[in-house]
C-alpha cells in the first residue's frame, strides 16, 4: 500500500512539472511597442563589443536590429527609441530591445 501511494504521488509530482514547464504565458510586456529614452553606449571588449541604450534608471537594453549601425555614430547621445521591448527569457539573458526608429534628443 505504501509503495502504491509513493508511486501516485510521484506520478502526480512529474505530471505537475510538465504541466508547469510547458505552460509559459506570454507577458503583455512582451509584445508591447514602447518610447524610451536613453543613453547609447557600448559595453564589451573588442571583438566582442555590443550597442546598449541605458535608461535614466540605470538599466541597460540590448539594441537589436539593422538600426544598430546608424546608432554607433551617436555613442554618448541621448535618444528616443520607439520599438518592443524583449524582457530576459531567464537568468543568463539580456534584455534587449528591437528599434523601429529613433530620434536623437538634443
Amino acid at each position: 500500500m505504501k509503495k502504491l501511494i509513493l508511486l501516485f504521488l510521484l506520478l502526480v509530482f512529474v505530471l505537475s512539472s510538465v504541466a508547469f514547464a510547458f505552460s509559459t504565458v506570454p507577458s503583455k510586456e512582451a509584445n508591447a511597442r514602447a518610447a524610451i529614452l536613453g543613453k547609447v553606449r557600448v559595453v564589451g571588449n573588442e571583438p566582442f563589443t555590443e550597442l546598449v541604450l541605458e535608461t535614466k534608471d540605470g538599466d541597460l537594453l540590448l539594441i537589436r536590429e539593422n538600426e544598430e549601425s546608424d546608432l554607433w555614430w551617436l555613442q554618448g547621445t541621448n535618444v528616443i527609441v520607439y520599438g518592443k521591448v524583449v524582457p530576459a527569457q531567464s537568468r543568463y539573458t539580456e534584455a534587449y530591445i528591437i528599434i523601429d526608429k529613433y530620434t536623437e534628443v538634443k
